[in-house]
Formats: C-alpha cells, structure tokens, sequence
C-alpha cells in the first residue's frame, strides 16, 4: 500500500480539481473563456475578518458548491485553493490576498480572501479599493474582534456595502445574541444590521431557539445547532448533520404555509422544537420587517398599506433589503458554519442578490479622473471619427497587486473599468508616462485567478478581476489605458505648471491605497557572497509584490535593512527567501522604527519658543551632457505640530512661482514647449524631498514627520555664489543632458532639505504605538480588580497606559472583561508569553497600530546615549549584524489569537 503524505495529496487534489474544472460537471467552463458577461451578473466580494474566523473556510466550501472544485480544502490539511503558500499551510493562517472565480445562479463572483494578520493590513487595503462590496466573517464565540474593527474602517474608507456572517455558530460558546450586540455596540454607530437569519437548534436545548431576552447559548444547554430560519421568506432549513459533509443537503419547509407538526416531524431526521421556532420567528422577521421600514421610504409605504404585514411578499422584502445594502444603510446579518457547511449556500445567495454589481459602484476616484480626461480630449474624439470603436470599448484598468509566478513571470493583477481587454493589447502605463521607464507595452495572456492557478481567457469586460502576463513596469496603484497620445494632448496638458500652487491635484492623489510604514526592522546579510546577487533579485521583486515592506542597502555595514510590519511580516519574508529564493541569509533581532518630529510648545508643554519654519538655499555644481551647471534651489521647511497624522508622508508643496526665479519675467522661454519635460523636472524633486524627508531626521536619521516642504525656487547661477545672478532654469526635452540635469537636481534638492530640516529646533523622537486589547473570562465568584491586577501591573512595567476596562455579559452567566491599554511596539516583547502565563492560557490578545507618538524626554536621552555608546553614525547602522539565526525572538503579535 502506498501512503501519500500530506502535501502530495494536496497537491494531487488541487491538480484533480483543474481537470474536473475543465471536463467535469462544471457546465460554464467554456463561457468563461470571454469574461465579458453583462456587469448586471458580476459581483467582486472581498472577504475580511480577524484571524482565524473562517474566510478560507467559506472560501472553500463556496468553491466546492459552485462546482469550481470537485473537493473541498481544510486549512488543517493544508490543501486549500486560497492559501496556497508553505509558509500559509504550515502556520494555518492567510498572509496573501488570494483571487478566486466562481458561478452561482448565473452570476459570477470575484472573491479575493484577505488575511486577517494585523502585519498583512496592505493586502487587506489594496483589495478593497478594487472590490464593490465586502463580506465580513464574525466568530460567534468570540463577536467583534481588534482586527474586525480594523478592516471595518478600511472598508468603511472606502464606503463599501457589505454583509455580515456569523460563523462558528456550532460551537460549544458560541453566541448569536451577544454576536449581534457586539456588532451594534462597536460597529453599528452609522448603520443598522439587519437579521435575516434565525439560528436553529435541536430540542434538547430548552432556550435554544428562542429570540428574548436570553442569550442562546445553545450547547452549555444540550442542543446542538442544524439550521436557520430564513426570515424573509419564513423558510425553516435543517442541514442533514448524519449525511457527509460533503454533500452539504439540507431540508426546507416554509412557515408561511403552516405545516401541521406531523409534517415537521417527518421532513426532519433530527427532533426540533417547532413551536418555539414559529414563535420566535414570527417575531424576529416582525423586527425584521420594523427595522426595513425605518431605513427604506419605498417599502415603509407598502408596509403601512398592508392589510397583514406579516405576510408581506418575501420578494418585496428581498428588494427593500437590497436598496438598504447598497445605500450601506442597512447591513444584513446571516448565521451558519462554514466547517459543518451550514449555511454558506445562503451567503452565496446573499452575494448575489442583496451586493451591488459593477456599474452601481462609482469607479476611484483617480479612474474618474483619467476617464473624464479621456472623454472630453478633442484629440481623443478626432483620432476615433475614423475608427469604429469607440470610448467606451477602450480598456482603462487599475493595478492593485504584482505576482511573480514560477511559470508565468510577473503577473499584474488588476480590476477592469471599462472597455474590453484581449491578448495582444497595447497598454499604456498612464501614472508612469512621464517616468523614464518604458511605459508602452503589450499585453501577453489575460488570465482568470482561482489561488494561484489560472485559466486563459479570450477577453475580459468591465468589472472583471484578472491577472495579465508580459507587463514589466507596473507597479501597485497603477493606471493602465490606451496609448497615451489618446489623452495627453490636451488643453489641460498645455497649461503652465506654474499657474497654480501645486500640480494637477487630481494626479497627484493615489487610488486610495494607504501604504503604512514600517514598524519594525532588522539587519539583513547573506551567509556566503555568491548568494549577493541572488538576495538583490530576490528582495526587488518583494518589494514589488509588497510595498509595505522595505529594503535599504547600507554600505558601510554591508547590510540589507528590512523594514515591515511586524515580526511576523519579516519571519514570513525571511522563509521566502529561504525556501521560495533558495538563498542562505540570516537575520538579526528586530528592533523598533522610530520617526523624528519638530514639536511644538502646545504639544510637549513647554513654555520654550520653537522654531516653526526654516529656508535653506543650495548651490550645486555638477556635469550636464558636455558642460558643467549650477544649480539653485531654494526650499522651506514648516513644522506643523497640530492635527497632523504621522501615518501619512509630509506633503511636498511648490511656490506658484517655483519655475520662475526671483528677478526673472515670465516663465522659461522653453516652459510650454518642453510641458513633459517640466514634469519630469517637478516629479524628481518630489522624490529627492521624499528622499531627503525618509532619512534626514537630526538626531537619528530617521524618516521626518509632522513638515511640510515648499520649494519656493530653481534656477541657475553663474558659479558657485547663492547670492549671485539667478537664471531661469533651461531643461534639455531628452536625451543624456536631461538624464545628467535631472540627477544634478535631485542631489541638490535633496541637500536643501537636509539644510533646512538641521535648522529647526526642538526635535523629539517618535514612537509607533499599539492598541492592545486583553480580552478575560471571569469566574462566577471572581471580582473584576482581582483579575485585572496583574495585568494592568505587567502593562505598567512596559510603559502602557490603561485606556478602559470594560465587563461585559457574554452569555447567560459568564461575563468577559475587556481591558485596553496604548503600549509603546518596543516594550511588547514576549507579551504574549507573559499574558500566556497570567491568565494560564485562558486570556485573548489582539494587537493593532495605533500611532506615533513622541517619547518623553528621559527615555529620548536613553535611546540617544546607546545609541552613541554604539558608535553608529545612521540609523542604518545601528542594526546590530545578523551573525545569528537565534537572536531573532518570534514571540509577539503571530502567537496572539
């Protein structure tokens, strides 16, 4: 007999899965070869949730019941489609957003599983921003979690409709009343949830069913959770729970019909207490029903003209649930367990029928932006008069994540929004088309995702979600179109930069990608010099495929230093390189990110005047294609203390007049002939004060927070004399003198910072700080200090300051106390082992970044004087080297569940 071992098997599933998705009973296979389906029928879900509350769990039974695959994964077994990296199988937990297809009723579903990791929170942000709506995944035992409220705001960032599932629901612990409390104490402060499922469970339990006052916490009782009344249409589904699980059957009677008890006794194999389920049904699809006419002005008409509106049409409930959603003012709530396969074939109801498609979703607004461009471009309309197609069929697409593939090199992930999208395309990079990098490309597949296989597909639509092979300089956010020509030449184009205080505002912001900096670093280096140039590859294309993670080269160390999120982040990124990269590199201990700020006297205290602003002129001389040039910038740097959030890079501002030096009439004489060029000339030196900013900090090097940068002048002097005679800056339209003007520029610029940051007073270190949430079950004859004590004295001891302290009821006699508390990253090692060994086992952590804040005084004096004893003379440096695996401590924030 031959034994399979685990990841075999896995892999022979995933592999019998693919063929069974191309001759199998999978009828729509060959329809999607041309993803061009009405936006009508589309629905793009991301799934988000804590850790370790089911997303890839749903994932998989969804995908089994779709037909997509022929079995279902375990994230035990580690055979599931959507964690499909080692380091995800071996640890159980999702750390790459992964993309899946599937049908349901006619419709295709865009899902793309999200990790739940505080450390991952980009992969979550990117996600959203090119989803029409969310799923969210509670734990029933558990309610809202640190990380739920996380991803909660992200998608509330970007106004996304969503459902919420209430999973684990056949738990010992789990709570359905106190789920829904919690969701309406922490999240419910702009909208309403809507319960469209009522838990069901077996008669032994004497309160199971029941929607009163009592909590159902069903299995402390006896009972035994098999189904769910379907409120809308009073459908009572009990799941065969004696059947394999794989077949998922469930039995449905409808209450509306009355059935006798006979009739009840004999469609269920399990033993119900049916009158308490039509009792408590009627009454909660009655509260159903009063929340819906609150919310929907439509339906609270046809409610008060019923004549019973208890048998109101299920259909005209459906529809007003809808609107709800889609408006985001009512969120509804399903029940069910995606492990016992309970309930998920409702969620995909629920996808399809109450989540908005495509076209009732407003595109970013930088996709507005450029389409409205597009749209009303003279030259645009002129060069189509000729051609049968039309604006609308061109393909506009946006970049939200880079995949390297073993097989098919980069792939460039990206959402649709309009036009149609075929092999062979000619794309234009429309955000980098003034960048000195080739930006014209061909596209060579379109490909549909399910985890990390594809599928090739003829064309694709808008609102479809595909990976596309043979692009190379793309890069997260980025906006692809037609050839630029279509669109650049335009009135708006032609006008002078320097008419307004900044660049077009609209190209300036992002797609709403909030990119965090890194929290936490560690010096890199590889054990032997033949893994050198390996490890540079390696640490490039991470870096395009995570923007959240850093890598900096010091040169006089040798080392890399790497930058994430947490300790996680960095473990997950060395086993890459380990495994993935097949390199030998080590690591040392993770130290903590600081950031430098000039503060203010209303911000420390202190009664000491501070400098608020400081200018800086720099003269530079360097080589220009034949000739040698001198450079003039002259740069100023404010201090903004107030109101300033220190996730966010300073902003980087230019004078009305920057182009045009003091003493000088008018613009350039090549200003409007040379506008590409002129961009380029503002571009790099927004980079080289983004440069100077990360690194330019006067006590630590670190990166500068809480300025902002005004370039008030360039131009060109003479010699080496800042006073003397200034001229207009002359720009080269290519070529090699650009190239050399452009590096001339960026050092200069950069060294103007520099200057004027040295020249403000009163810096102060600033510290990244994270929200910890202690979560502890109370005994029945324990008080509240004498549980607490201990913890609040181990925060202490770390510098944590204690935000509140909470009871409450988490069942129908236990009681969870909540203590929040704001603690300094660097003091949280071995937390979670301390915590472990208070609560002997029994406490729950969950961790989030909250934000920077400044260190007090005598502790900046600690971190300054070791920093000296050290000798170092960059922040860079003062890694220490990573001559041992084992001074790297993996014991914080991937152990806290």
């Amino acid at each position: 007999m031959t034994i399979l071992s685990r990841r075999p098997l896995s892999r022979f599933r995933r592999l019998f899965s693919l063929v069974f998705q191309v001759y199998g009973r999978n009828s729509s296979s060959t329809s999607r070869e041309t993803a061009t389906l009405d936006r009508a029928r589309i629905r793009n879900v991301g799934l988000i949730a804590h850790i370790d509350a089911g997303k890839t769990t749903t994932t998989e039974r969804m995908l089994f019941l779709s037909g997509q695959t022929q079995a279902m994964g375990e994230v035990d077994r580690g055979d599931t489609v959507t964690d499909f990296l080692e380091e995800e199988r071996e640890r159980g937990i999702s750390i790459m957003s992964a993309t899946v297809c599937l049908s349901w009723q006619q419709h295709s579903i865009h899902l793309i599983d999200t990790p739940g990791h505080v450390d991952f929170t980009l992969e979550v942000e990117r996600s959203l921003a090119v989803v029409d709506s969310a799923l969210t995944i509670i734990d029933a035992c558990k309610g809202v979690e640190t990380q739920t409220r996380t991803v909660w705001n992200q998608a509330d960032r970007h106004e996304l409709p969503r459902l919420v599932f209430i999973n684990k629901m056949d738990r010992p612990v789990a709570d359905f009343n106190g789920s829904l409390k919690s969701l309406q104490r922490k999240l419910g402060q702009k909208r309403t949830f809507l319960p469209l499922h009522l838990p069901v469970f077996t008669s032994s339990s004497s309160s199971s069913s029941s929607s009163s006052s009592a909590h159902q916490h069903q299995q402390s009782a006896g009972g035994r959770f098999v189904g769910l009344v379907d409120l809308p249409r009073l459908d009572l589904k009990v799941w065969n729970c004696d059947a394999n699980n794989n077949e998922s059957k469930f039995f449905t009677i409808n209450l509306l019909a009355k059935p006798s008890l006979q009739e009840f006794s004999n469609s269920f194999p399990v033993p119900l207490p049916m009158d308490k389920i039509m009792a408590s049904a009627l009454k909660a699809r009655e509260h159903l029903i009063s929340l819906l006419a609150e919310l929907d002005e439509e339906f609270a008409e046809e409610y008060l003209s019923s004549n019973d509106p208890e048998l109101l049409n299920p259909e005209t409930i459906n529809r007003s649930i809808r609107r709800a959603t889609i408006a985001s003012s009512g969120i509804p709530v399903l029940v069910g367990s995606s492990k016992q396969n309970i309930g998920v074939q409702l969620v995909m109801d629920a996808l399809v029928q109450y989540l908005p498609d495509p076209s009732q979703r407003s595109p970013p607004p930088i996709i507005s932006h450029y389409m409205k461009r597009l749209h009303n471009n003279p030259a645009s309309a002129s060069k189509l008069r000729s051609d049968t197609t039309t604006l609308n069929e061109l393909p506009v697409l946006l970049v939200f994540k880079i995949l390297f593939d073993s097989h098919w090199g980069a792939l460039t992930l990206a959402r649709v929004y309009s036009g149609k999208v075929i092999p062979g395309t000619h794309i234009c990079n429309w955000t980098r088309q003034d960048e000195q990098t080739e930006r014209n490309e061909n596209i060579g597949r379109v490909l549909q995702l399910n985890g990390d296989s594809y599928k090739a597909l003829r064309s694709a639509g808008p609102g479809c979600i595909v990976a596309l092979t043979g692009l190379q300089s793309t890069r997260t956010g980025d906006v692809l179109g037609p050839p630029a020509h279509m669109f650049i030449v335009s009135e708006t184009a032609k006008t002078p930069l320097c008419t307004s205080g900044h660049l077009d505002s609209a190209l300036e912001q992002d797609v709403g990608f909030h990119v965090p900096g890194p929290v936490v670093h560690a010096a890199l280096e590889p054990r032997s010099v033949s893994a050198i140039r390996g490890l540079e590859r390696a640490l490039a294309r991470i870096q395009r495929e995570d923007p959240s993670f850093t890598a900096i080269f010091n040169e006089e160390t040798g080392q890399w230093v790497v930058g994430g999120m947490g300790d996680l982040h960095l473990e997950v990124i060395l086993s890459r390189l380990r495994r993935e990269y097949k390199l030998d590199v080590a690591m040392g201990p993770l130290l903590t990110t600081y950031k430098e700020m000039p503060l203010s006297a209303d911000l420390d205290g202190s009664q000491t005047p501070t400098k608020r602003s400081a200018r800086a002129t720099v003269v530079k001389t360097g080589q220009v294609g034949s000739r040698s040039r001198s450079l003039r910038i002259e740069i100023s740097v404010d201090a903004d203390a107030e109101g300033v959030d220190l996730s966010e890079k300073p902003r980087v501002c230019f004078h009305k007049s920057w182009a045009v030096p003091p003493g000088s009439v008018g613009p350039p004489s090549d200003y409007l002939h040379s506008s590409v060029s002129w961009k380029k000339v503002a571009n790099n030196l927004r980079e080289a004060c983004d440069v100077a900013l990360a690194t330019g900090g006067p006590l630590m090097r670190s990166r500068v927070v809480g300025v902002s940068v005004h370039i008030r002048s360039v131009g060109e002097v003479a010699g080496a004399d800042a006073e003397g005679e200034v001229a207009p800056l002359r720009v080269p339209p290519s070529g090699q003198a650009l190239t050399g003007l452009l590096t001339l520029l960026r050092a200069t610029a950069m060294q103007a910072v520099t200057s004027a940051l040295h020249r403000l007073s009163d810096w102060r270190l600033m510290e990244p700080i994270m929200a910890v949430e202690i979560q502890l079950s109370l005994d029945d004859d324990s008080s509240q200090d004498s549980c607490v004590a201990p913890f609040i004295g181990e925060l202490s001891r770390r510098r944590g300051e204690i935000e509140t302290i909470e009871v409450v009821e988490s069942g129908q006699s236990a009681r969870t106390c909540l203590l929040r508390a704001m603690t300094p990253v660097s003091e949280l090692r071995g937390f979670s082992a301390a915590v472990r060994s208070l609560s002997s086992g029994r406490a729950e952590i969950g961790l989030r970044l909250a934000n920077y804040r400044p260190v007090s005084a005598n502790h900046q004096e600690l971190l300054l004087g070791a920093r000296m004893r050290r000798g170092s003379t960059s922040s860079d440096s003062s890694v220490p080297r990573a001559d041992d695996d084992d001074d790297y401590d993996d014991d914080f924030s991937h152990k806290i569940k």
